[in-house]
């Protein structure tokens, strides 16, 4: 239940130096626990369970044991878990403390190594059925070095499949979550259906029995006055005008105007980026599978994910808190040929293309606060009418820029995330 990390190991915690208390804080819930992963620093820990140790910025061996009973007796009288109003007791699964370079101590002036060292474990919350209500408190809120002011948790929530941001503050020290039951489709915002040109069935069938018979009487006659050619040329025109009037008058795919069209991007493209709020990767796919044509989903999903990462939070990936639209210029609407697998033939869809900007503020939560970064993008995207609704089949980016506040920009209403 205890481990010691060998000296240089912090990063395996990842480091971010605060010369004051911290903690990070990962929630799961799933059918059959809640999962409450915690690491701090032992400034943190002291302010959670004040206790006495041979020496105060290390946590020997033999004391691991009061630790973990410490922590238990805490959490369990503290900060009640409560699942469908019922409390549940914890376990600590496991605990582990590491051993980081002296060489930092120079990032922690005040705190020292208490400051730099930190510990690990996870309360695993067993639940005898799935959870339909799940209650949080957090009521530990040292005083932060950086605000001057009681620390603001912000955990990340795993449940559903979903990742989601909770922030426990002195004020609001409670958090519930309640269980939706939606699937990935009933999470995507609703997208226009493609809108079927009808035909008018008794008119086309009239039309088509005047021309028969008229053709027909038109062929006799050129027959008994003995004009083989031109009785010929008649049966030919025939065949050819029937079926082709058929085709020209069956139903199809009404193209959108210019409003319809940015409304039916609009909602694809916001459930482009909802698709990755999903954990699992194969989720990220299915939800995209309902935005995107096939032939497209491993570049969108390869585009959107490389523009997630924040390279100087250590390559985290940050979750999507505001899609802003910033300019829609329609290209062109028609027929637009549909990307097939190799060797396979082209084939054409009703369509668009559209030139867009918008803006992502994307956020990583760790060490109980989260780092922002907004972007602006500008793509130039193709849209096919499918058989399964309006899909992306198209996207070529052309710009990227890095923005925290532009006020050459004038927003458009946000999408709703």
């Amino acid at each position: 239940m205890f481990a010691a990390l060998p000296a240089g190991a912090s990063g395996s915690f990842g480091l971010h130096p605060q010369d004051g208390p911290h903690v990070d804080v990962r929630i799961a819930i799933t059918d059959d626990q809640v999962t409450l992963s915690l690491t701090m620093n032992l400034v943190f820990l002291d302010e959670l369970i004040p206790q006495r140790r041979e020496q105060a910025d290390l946590i020997d061996p033999p004391e691991s044991s009061q630790t973990i009973a410490a922590l238990l007796e805490y959490f369990a009288s503290e900060q009640p878990l409560l699942v469908d109003g019922e409390i549940v007791e914890p376990r600590i699964e496991a605990l582990y403390i590491d051993d980081p370079s002296p060489e930092l101590m120079p990032l922690f002036p005040r705190t020292g190594m208490r400051g730099l060292r930190k510990i690990r474990f996870e309360l695993i919350y067993p639940l005898s059925s799935p959870p339909d209500r799940v209650q949080f408190t957090w009521n530990s809120y040292p005083m932060s070095e950086l605000t001057g002011g009681p620390l603001v948790i912000k955990a990340e929530l795993t449940a559903e499949g979903i990742l989601d941001i909770v922030e426990f503050t002195e004020q609001e020290r409670g958090y519930t979550w309640h269980r939706t039951g939606q699937d990935i489709q009933s999470r995507m915002l609703q997208v226009p259906e493609p809108v079927v040109q009808q035909e008018d069935s008794s008119l086309l069938s009239t039309i088509s029995i005047i021309v028969m018979a008229v053709g027909a009487i038109v062929l006799i006659a050129m027959l008994v006055s003995g004009r083989p050619a031109e009785a010929l040329a008649t049966l030919i025109l025939m065949v050819i005008l029937v079926p082709l009037f058929y085709l020209v008058g069956r139903p199809g795919n009404t193209p959108p105007t210019k409003e319809e069209a940015r409304t039916i991007f609009d909602s694809l493209h916001a459930n482009v980026y909802r698709s990755f709020d999903y954990v699992d990767e194969s989720d990220i796919y299915d939800a995209l599978s309902l935005s995107v044509d096939d032939e497209l989903l491993e570049q969108m999903y390869a585009t959107i994910f490389r523009g997630l990462i924040m390279q100087e939070e250590g390559g985290a990936v940050s979750r999507v808190t505001r899609l802003t639209p910033l300019n829609f210029d329609l290209e062109n609407v028609g027929m637009l040929s549909r990307p097939t697998g190799p060797g396979l033939p082209e084939r054409e869809a009703l369509g668009f293309n559209v030139l867009y900007t918008w803006q992502v503020e994307g956020t990583v939560t760790h060490w109980g606060h989260s780092h922002s970064r907004t972007n602006n993008y500008t793509a130039r995207y193709g849209v096919i009418a499918t058989e399964q609704g309006w899909r992306i089949s198209q996207m070529q980016p052309l710009e990227q820029d890095r923005v925290d506040d532009d006020p050459e920009f004038t927003l458009d209403e946000d999408i709703e995330l």
